[in-house]
């Protein structure tokens, strides 16, 4: 880490409170998909919603917890009811304006450099649609787009103070507890509901891929706060949950998953490099669990090294062929959003995304869009940092530590985005959001800090 990090303070009064109430939405939350689940329990559902409307109407905040709750345990994608998130999403906002109105505070937090890069994104992807093969299902893109940045608006105005901040940051390692302890009960109890031939666990999600992904997103900040604590107690704990996150995409078996993981885990080393004993004890630690990896993740990982006999290997170098092949086509105006998929179907057969994030947008948009996309993921780093080192040096160790541990997670990311199309996953616009949401509180802080 780039400062020494004293004993972190214990949460306030109004940060409990929140917790509180942040715990019970969660809990109305599951009890309604559980209640939906079972059609006798119509009736409990139906006041366990009006119980989580009341108290989101009520502090719109609880909506933002309940968005980063669904997003990252996913359990709606289990339950096959993944449309009521784009309910929660509308609520959350439409809460959030009658408060404004209520209060006559219409003040709307914005970053100069991301809305500008935000909007200029959009205007590609709304062009794409003149140029599309399929025009509905780009403008069935773009609507998807239009959800995101009101996600990401939402979560800037919402987060954007400490308490909030913190508490959404440990609203979502809980959901990640949540889906990798489901994840384990599946894998082990209910092989049935694991995916695909071989058997990977996906948390509360069907694919395994994107539930590895949503771990190393915040897998660094429990690994820097295990290391920051003074107090063994919550160290262990830390430590604890950390390690079982790494368990968890263990048991997804994602190639991209694991080699994202390895690839974290040497951005945190080089974070803590300062620290000697530390970095030592990292490194016993990796010791540690290569030793203890089930002979079933060296196998999955043998498959990269035998290319010719992996169809899946094969079909994505296809498909990256003619995403490159797409791009040199229409090199501006890109073949419209989302219309990848019609044309994947010429090189293997299926309708399938590119399975690399800048290839597809490469394909989707053309070359404008990606310098854009581009000028977004260092706006967003630019965010991150100068907020992180100005809480660290006030002596805000938590926020610090939060501002490094998301640095580190959306470096994995993007490199997990070499095999993956995620510019249409919620996770990289909570990025996005979060990077907002602390250079605001930053900038809230500090009058001398060039607004962003």
């Amino acid at each position: 880490m780039n400062v020494s990090l004293p004993a972190l303070e214990t949460a306030d009064l109004n940060l409990r409170r929140d917790a509180v109430w942040g715990g019970v939405l969660v809990a109305s939350l599951l009890l309604a998909v559980f209640a939906f689940y079972f059609p006798l329990w119509m009736l409990v559902a139906a006041l366990a919603l009006v119980a989580a409307l009341v108290a989101v109407f009520v502090n719109p905040y609880l909506g933002s917890l309940a968005m980063l709750f669904l997003i990252y345990s996913r359990i709606l994608q289990s339950f096959e009811i993944g449309k009521i998130f784009t309910a929660v999403v509308i609520l959350t906002a439409a809460a959030w304006l009658v408060n404004m109105i209520v209060k006559a505070d219409l003040r709307v937090l914005v970053l100069r450099r991301h809305a500008t890069l935000i909007f200029a994104f959009l205007s590609m992807a709304v062009l794409s649609i003149f140029f599309a093969a399929d025009a509905k299902l780009a403008f069935a893109a773009v609507a998807i787009y239009l959800k995101m940045i009101l996600l990401y608006i939402v979560f800037v105005n919402l987060l954007a103070t400490p308490r909030r901040f913190e508490l959404g940051i440990y609203t979502v390692i809980f959901a990640l507890v949540v889906a990798v302890g489901y994840g384990f009960y599946t894998y082990l109890f209910r092989p049935s509901a694991v995916t695909f031939l071989l058997r990977r666990a996906a948390g509360g999600g069907t694919d395994p891929n994107f539930f590895a992904l949503s771990i190393l997103s915040f897998l660094p900040i429990p690994f820097l706060f295990a290391f920051a604590e003074k107090r063994w107690g919550r160290r262990l704990v830390w430590l604890g949950i950390f390690l079982l996150l790494i368990a968890g995409i263990v048991i997804s078996f994602s190639r991209a998953g694991l080699l994202g993981l390895a690839f974290v885990l040497l951005v945190l080393g080089y974070k803590i490099r300062r620290h000697r004993f530390l970095l030592v004890v990292a490194a016993a630690l990796f010791v540690l669990l290569l030793f203890f990896l089930p002979e079933t993740v060296w196998d999955r990982l043998g498959t990269l090294s035998r290319f010719g006999k992996d169809d899946s290997l094969r079909w994505r170098y296809r498909l990256l062929l003619g995403s490159w092949d797409l791009f040199l086509t229409h090199p501006f105006t890109g073949i419209g959003a989302g219309n990848i998929v019609l044309f994947s179907f010429r090189w293997v057969n299926r309708h399938q995304a590119a399975h690399n994030t800048y290839l597809e947008i490469l394909a989707e948009f053309g070359i404008v869009a990606i310098v854009i996309f581009g000028l977004l993921v260092h706006a967003t780093f630019r965010y991150l940092r100068s907020s992180y080192q100005y809480f660290a040096v006030n002596q805000r160790p938590r926020l610090a530590i939060i501002g490094e541990g998301l640095e580190a997670g959306l470096l994995g990311f993007l490199f997990v985005s070499l095999f993956l199309s995620l510019h249409y996953e919620y996770m990289f616009w909570v990025f996005l959001g979060m990077a907002g949401a602390m250079r605001k509180m930053a900038e809230a802080e500090n009058a001398y800090l060039r607004p962003g």
